[in-house]
């Protein structure tokens, strides 16, 4: 009997898991076990069974049961029903944390003490990027998670591929908090429509992205759209939007980065934050101490944290959830549908910020908005076919 390793169940062309494939010249029984493996189902020319190592699986094996016929479709449907019940939760997980987190910034940096405001987005940016380093380091020193490329990751491997991450990480995420102090917050989720388009002019740049003339095509239907929301924004802020522009190259910048090291090392969410999150919130950190912390103390922002503890606590907690929620997103389904779900949550926001904050969107910006939507569809369709 020849055994081989296949796919036990696939989604969207990736491995899920594996088994068996025991060919023999007769079918055995569904149900048995055989040199510890146990068969689940049986066709006339080969027999499909379940590795012994899924059997440990306390899931997997309290809900198996033997059907007659050889067929195990309980077992299959249940799990692929736990599946997509995993997805649902991370996709609402990630659709939630991220405008919560957007809103409560913005009434730091805007609202708080009656109007004042917190007028230091790189100290503000930096709670979350601390709070994950934090995060990742206890699971790793405290309850033991393996490091599977510590060995790898030399003082020149960090320096050359993580450290330039996290700068671009740490201006990405200064440069969208202070936008919140020019524009307003329906206006800057339209302008974000515009990221592909810097993803795709830094990519072909750096010689990592290809130039098909329909992605160009849907990328300049983005400009055209991202250019009629801009000329129709009753509240035009030239600074606000190069603010916006300069965060949408950068954050452009540090995607391709990171997609490039990532291609020689696979990284878990844990190891990932414990390596690229330490190195941006110590780029935040210099910054701030740099060119906020004079100002903070000669204008009593220290005294604004102390007295509200819980908001900017709550700003740290929910950068941790956007960090690590994106990357189970990506992990569960793919980065197309991360980009699909990044579209949707802006939409809404917009909404939100015209129905709850009374903000006023004009009729050329709500067209213009459409037609970056639209064009981002076509882009997100068209890279989804390219990497299938």
């Amino acid at each position: 009997m020849m055994l081989q390793q296949t796919p036990w169940c696939t989604r969207e062309g990736k491995r899920t898991s594996m088994v068996n494939v025991s060919v023999s010249p007769a079918p055995l029984e569904a149900g048995k076990v055989v040199n510890g493996v146990r068969i689940i189902e049986s066709e006339e020319n080969s027999t499909i069974t379940r590795h012994s190592k899924l059997d440990k699986e306390p899931l997997l094996n309290s809900i198996y049961q033997e059907v007659p016929g050889g067929e195990s479709v309980a077992v299959l449907s249940l799990y692929r029903f736990m599946q997509a019940s995993k997805t649902v939760l991370l996709c609402g997980l990630y659709m939630g944390i991220g405008p919560t987190l957007i809103l409560v910034n913005k009434h730091i940096i805007k609202d708080l003490d009656n109007g004042r405001g917190f007028n230091y987005p790189m100290f503000l940016s930096s709670l979350g990027l601390i709070s994950s380093s934090i995060v990742a380091h206890l699971v790793v020193r405290v309850f033991g998670y393996k490091l599977h490329n510590q060995a790898r990751m030399t003082r020149q491997m960090y320096l050359w591929n993580v450290v330039p991450v996290g700068i671009c990480q740490a201006a990405t995420l200064t440069l969208g908090n202070a936008v919140y102090m020019f524009l307003t917050v329906s206006f800057i989720q339209m302008l974000k429509a515009f990221t592909p388009v810097m993803v795709l002019a830094v990519g072909v740049l750096l010689h990592v992205e290809v130039s098909e003339p329909r992605i160009v095509m849907s990328v300049m239907g983005i400009c055209l759209g991202t250019a009629l929301a801009s000329l129709g924004e009753v509240n035009f802020n030239l600074p606000g939007i190069l603010l916006m522009m300069a965060a949408e190259l950068t954050e452009a910048i540090r995607l391709i980065l990171v997609q490039h090291f990532l291609q020689s090392l696979r990284f878990g969410i844990v190891e990932s934050q414990f390596y690229m999150a330490p190195a941006g919130a110590l780029c935040l950190m210099g910054a701030s101490v740099l060119t906020e912390y004079k100002s903070m103390h000669a204008n009593g922002a220290f005294s604004q944290i102390f007295a509200h503890p819980a908001l900017f606590f709550l700003a740290g907690t929910l950068g941790v959830g956007v960090n690590f929620s994106s990357y189970l997103v990506v992990q569960q389904t793919n980065s197309v549908t991360l980009k699909v779900l990044g579209a949707a949550r802006n939409a809404g926001l917009v909404l939100l910020s015209v129905l709850y904050y009374g903000e006023l969107v004009s009729g050329t910006q709500a067209s213009g908005y459409a037609v970056s939507l639209c064009c981002f569809g076509l882009y997100s369709y068209l890279k989804m076919n390219k990497n299938v």
